[in-house]
């Protein structure tokens, strides 16, 4: 807390100056978190300096964004090894970004880390609808998984598809869709150790695929197209998006498809 206030101070955040007789006073709060290592363990306590933003009326208050850190100073840490719960793993092949940590706190977390591995993360014969089955019991556990697996797409690529198809009943989770989310928790089990590899190159030539199939949701008949942008032989983009118009043709749902993909 002490070297919060510290910098605030360095940093000029506020000035002191009387209070007008018509003026607001915003008050403040002290938020704590837990910054942990690549292993899991506590690296350092933080703590922030936060206004209580609800107190105030835009336009009356204030007429920008509040930020205490518009400003600030930059450091160098030494080589990238942890950020964001990707760790940064360098060889002789380039560097690895990988989530491995992050996958067993998913899979502790939904209770998986005991089941059974697969080697594909949904099944063909399994479409999904959007009322099937039961409701789930616990929608905030579907949709807090969920959110991890959209997370953990940042690094894995082969899950764009199919975090995409569940992610559309994250309001109303049904237990088939709860199946499909632990089948890719038994396929992240099985690819733990899988990571995405930047390799430094001299061909800086962008290549890109597109793709898409036809009228494949049940609900209402769209498209789903995906697309993949390289950088040379270094995968850097890449996205998996629900058409939001009904193509008449698979060649209208490609050519939408390809559309989105460079733009």
């Amino acid at each position: 807390m002490n070297k919060e206030f510290d910098a605030l101070l360095a940093n000029g955040t506020w000035t002191l100056v009387p209070k007008p007789s018509y003026a607001n006073l915003v008050d403040c709060k002290w938020v704590y978190k837990i910054k942990r290592k690549d292993d899991g363990g506590i690296e350092r306590f933080k703590a922030c300096l936060v206004a209580k933003g609800f107190h105030q009326h835009e336009g009356v208050d204030f007429g920008e964004t509040f930020s205490p850190v518009d400003n600030f100073a930059v450091k160098d840490m030494g080589e990238l090894s942890f950020f964001l719960s990707i760790e940064a793993i360098h060889s002789d092949h380039g560097l690895y970004l990988s989530q491995h940590r992050y996958i067993l706190d998913l899979l502790i977390r939904s209770q998986m880390d005991k089941a059974k591995p697969c080697v594909t993360p949904m099944s063909t014969s399994q479409p999904l609808i959007k009322f099937v089955g039961i409701p789930f019991h616990d929608p905030h556990l579907y949709r807090s998984i969920v959110g991890g697996l959209q997370y953990l797409s940042f690094t894995r690529p082969d899950l764009a598809f199919v975090v995409h198809k569940v992610s559309k009943y994250m309001q109303n989770p049904m237990e088939p869709h709860w199946a499909i989310v632990k089948r890719i928790l038994r396929y992240l089990k099985n690819t733990i150790s899988h990571a995405l590899l930047i390799q430094p190159i001299t061909d800086l030539k962008l290549h890109t695929f597109s793709d898409a199939d036809w009228a494949s949701d049940r609900d209402d008949r769209r498209s789903i197209g995906a697309y993949y942008v390289y950088l040379g032989n270094d995968l850097i983009s890449w996205g998996c998006k629900q058409q939001q118009t009904v193509a008449s043709s698979s060649i209208e749902a490609e050519y939408k498809a390809l559309a989105n993909a460079v733009t």
